[in-house]
């Protein structure tokens, strides 16, 4: 899924919430009286389950852009950005990793170092966030037909 393709299925999401938002007092005149209870619950948890699926998209999103910034990563004028990217994707603990290193340039490559034997590639990141964004498109599939 492309960044693009994330942000379309957001504002889908949203525009999608605001009809049902627009028809529960239409839909609430419909329901026996005995059923209200169970239809509000319901409506609810659609809606709840939606805005968690769009806050976590949004979430990844924020990290894709960070990820995909045009600024290159390869000399030290940009070590901060370096572990500002590290700190998005697995917290404090990539700055932890490196608190003892000075901020030189000699530095710099001990640093890349320790984040990459620490956290891996950042195509196994990249691979864990589009597998988090599928799995959301499958529970929202899979609660939009209960």
């Amino acid at each position: 899924m492309s960044i693009n393709a994330a942000k379309t299925y957001i504002k889908r999401l949203q525009e999608k919430l605001e009809i049902l938002r627009e028809k529960n007092g239409g839909i609430l005149a419909l329901v026996r009286h005995d059923e209200i209870d169970e239809e509000i619950k319901q409506s609810d948890i659609l809606h709840e389950e939606a805005t968690r699926i769009i806050v976590h998209i949004e979430g990844v999103l924020e990290k894709l852009t960070l990820l995909y910034c045009s600024q290159p990563l390869i000399s030290v004028k940009n070590y901060q950005t370096l572990i500002d990217l590290f700190e998005v994707f697995v917290g404090n603990s990539a700055a932890e990793a490196i608190a003892e290193l000075k901020l030189t340039s000699l530095n710099y490559a001990e640093a890349i170092a320790i984040l990459e034997k620490r956290f891996g590639d950042k195509q196994l990141i990249i691979k864990s966030h589009m597998d988090a964004m599928v799995m959301t498109r499958r529970q929202l599939d899979s609660s939009t037909t209960r």
